[in-house]
């Protein structure tokens, strides 16, 4: 997949999480198993602001030119969904959240993959 590819779709997949944390936060929590609260509502639009801001790194990085500027957001993007994944395993093991995390942690896992593929090729000097 492409360096441009793979920024749409990281654009789309933040731009819809932050879509139903604001306008939908149940269906997070219904999928997470968690109980919903205003408090839990709270910090689910809070989320979603900065999904909003990843949206934005993703939609307006997909048009860069200069490999140093797409390792850049790579290595932002890389951050993130590690830092999710891990996260992630850690309510799991816990048991701090339901089996929906899965689902989470599968496509985590896919844009993080895509992620390093498309950073190994930017490093390598090839055209991502």
């Amino acid at each position: 997949m492409t360096y441009s590819k793979i920024m749409l779709a990281s654009a789309s997949l933040f731009g819809a999480l932050a879509f139903f944390l604001i306008a939908a936060p149940e269906v997070i929590f219904l999928l997470f198993g968690l109980p919903g609260s205003d408090d839990a509502t709270v910090m689910s639009n809070r989320a979603a602001a900065l999904f909003v801001g990843l949206a934005a790194l993703s939609w307006f990085g997909r048009s860069v030119r200069t490999n140093e500027a797409k390792v850049l957001t790579l290595k932002s993007l890389i951050a993130t969904m590690g830092s999710l994944i891990a996260v992630g395993v850690f309510h799991a093991v816990t048991k701090q959240v339901g089996f929906g995390v899965a689902v989470a942690l599968v496509g985590e896992g896919l844009f993080l993959m895509a992620y390093l593929n498309c950073l190994k090729s930017a490093k390598d000097g090839r055209s991502v």
